[in-house]
């Protein structure tokens, strides 16, 4: 069962990488995958049931108890973002109504279920997490078919009926079917069951992305420049989604448990299920930026937290408004505090002292690595990351550098981080990669080439990121060395 489980772990902690290689094969064999495809209900409602197994009746009670920061991130993911999206896709590609139809629902669709990973991953409000996401996805067979006929019922036809059926057994049903599961054995099912079906839910997104990646064979074969283009739309808008909700509770002084939160669920989406929603509705070109969204949401999350991560500590480090303010709290009293507040100033002050320990930790390794004598070897050890050249924390400039061979994603550090020297080397490599791609799909379109220059393309992208990762600069194989 242990192995099973940490097979579930490994397939949660690299999908950034496996998620694009899925949709990688989805176009390179799309024949052969088709089978798949009628599987593709039953999975999604099943990873919906797993999902749902860790909520119950009392994360809602608390939530509607304060329900304002729900509300707000509801209000942002359901309302704003795809009115945002549908003006910025219109203005951009209005003569394509299929592509801005796609761009719509990618940011129609619920909050992801994963969130709630990276909520709890740095110390976010688990229990607002999980009442946002089951009202999302409760709500979702209404408000996508609703926010597609308001915003392009004139453009594109919208079977408003079929979808809100089709949504309901996929996605409500399954939810509210695993809180109540968990409710009803009084926590079973998310302290045991959810556990061991979580690998089992894994496996399935992965069938379900690599099903829905063949509906966008014939666009990724023959890429246009207006296709390119949607990618890097796709790329940049998915990372205003975290800012949003990072922005609006930074103005309006919420908790950093809180604020974590509602960054996350305003950033993250649930894009498989508008992945199965375009497959049963629309034609394959609405796929297109619905799919595209795998490529970057788990890069973008993980580099979030890496800078989320950074920004709470120089707060903490500089002793600024939040915590004064809480030490004032806390010299007054709790008498004060109602019970959710007290819970909240408890939970936070429990999660500073695990990062206080994480901390003390880290830097008592280093101490100690610096301390021990050298070893008399003299191989030369792989080059690291330049951390003088940068504020950035390291974690985020390999995390970054890793993400510049996904596509366009090479513009991150020269952006966010033109001044660090290991990031620009992967950055060049990244650009470097990028022309050969454009190169590779203008050959592959004129001869049979296509299938191993796509091949090659992800083995220089996974050598590529692994090497960021692990804080090296060895060129990519063949391309490397001309890259200067």
């Amino acid at each position: 069962m242990q192995t099973w489980k940490a097979f579930g772990k490994f397939i949660g902690s690299h999908l950034a990488f496996i998620a694009p290689i899925c949709v990688a094969l989805g176009v390179l064999f799309p024949s052969q995958l088709a089978f798949l495809k009628p599987w593709v209900t039953p999975l999604f409602a099943f990873m919906t049931f797993q999902g749902a197994l860790g909520n119950n009746l009392s994360n809602l009670g608390r939530t509607f108890a304060h329900p304002t920061p729900m509300l707000v991130t509801l209000l942002v993911s359901t309302v704003a973002m795809p009115l945002v999206a549908f003006a910025l896709a219109t203005l951009l590609f209005g003569g394509s109504p299929n592509l801005v139809l796609g761009i719509v629902l990618e940011y129609s669709v619920p909050v992801a279920v994963v969130s709630t990973m990276w909520i709890g991953m740095f110390g976010g409000d688990v229990s607002l997490g999980l009442a946002t996401l089951l009202i999302s996805t409760v709500l979702s067979p209404v408000t996508i078919p609703l926010t597609l006929h308001l915003l392009l019922g004139q453009t594109v036809e919208v079977d408003v009926a079929g979808m809100m059926g089709d949504m309901l057994v996929q996605i409500a049903l399954p939810a509210l079917a695993g809180m109540v599961v968990n409710d009803l054995s009084h926590g079973w099912g998310k302290a045991e069951l959810s556990p061991v079906l979580a690998p089992a839910a894994k496996v399935a997104l992965v069938l379900v992305i690599l099903s829905n990646s063949t509906g966008v064979a014939p666009y990724m074969r023959n890429l246009t420049p207006q296709l390119v283009g949607v990618i890097v739309f796709i790329g940049l808008f998915a990372s205003t989604g975290y800012f949003w909700g990072l922005v609006i509770a930074k103005l309006w002084r919420r908790p950093r448990e809180v604020m974590v939160t509602m960054t996350y669920q305003t950033g993250m989406r649930n894009i498989s299920a508008g992945a199965v929603l375009a497959a049963q509705y629309f034609p394959g070109e609405v796929m297109f930026p619905v799919m595209m969204g795998t490529l970057f949401q788990q890069v973008l999350a993980a580099c979030f937290g890496s800078f989320m991560r950074w920004l709470l500590a120089r707060e903490d480090a500089a002793g600024g408004g939040s915590a004064a303010a809480r030490k004032q709290k806390s010299d007054s009293g709790f008498s004060n505090m109602n019970s959710e507040e007290l819970r909240r100033e408890l939970e936070y002050q429990r999660k500073k002292r695990q990062e206080e320990h994480r901390r003390w930790a880290e830097a008592e390794y280093e101490r100690r690595k610096t301390a021990e004598p050298s070893s008399g070897k003299t191989d030369a050890k792989p080059e690291q990351p330049a951390q003088q050249d940068t504020a950035l924390p390291d974690t985020l400039v390999r995390l970054m550098s890793a993400a510049s061979y996904i596509s366009v994603l090479f513009i991150l550090p020269y952006i966010f981080a033109s001044d660090n020297s290991f990031a620009r080397f992967h950055a060049k490599q990244g650009l470097g990669l990028f022309i050969f791609g454009a190169v590779a799909d203008v050959i592959g379109s004129m001869f049979p080439l296509a299938w191993l220059l796509w091949l090659a393309r992800i083995y220089c992208i996974y050598k590529g990121a692994t090497s960021a990762l692990s804080g090296q600069t060895e060129p990519l194989p063949l391309l490397g060395k001309y890259i200067k």
